[in-house]
């Protein structure tokens, strides 16, 4: 997500860390390996060509929420 994007969602769940998708591919190597991780942009897309490229690194532990933002909205989640 965009740094505007991103600014309620970090307010709101203090673990989370933002990274545009215009620099994921550079900071993918300074990720944990032995956590969950979370990709979510606004309906899946770019979430998943990223979810791409953590699995050529050979991460195992990532996941794309199906619907993105945009879905989770519409069941009532509180995501801005």
């Amino acid at each position: 997500r965009t740094p505007e994007e991103a600014k309620d969602m970090i307010k709101k769940y203090p673990n989370w860390i933002n990274i545009p998708y215009e620099g994921a591919r550079f900071k993918i190597d300074e990720l944990p390996r032995d956590k969950d991780l979370i990709l979510v942009c606004s309906v899946g897309t770019r979430a998943y060509e990223v979810y791409r490229w953590f699995e050529a690194k050979g991460f195992e532990r990532v996941y794309v929420p199906l619907g993105g933002v945009v879905l989770a909205r519409s069941w009532g989640e509180d995501l801005k």
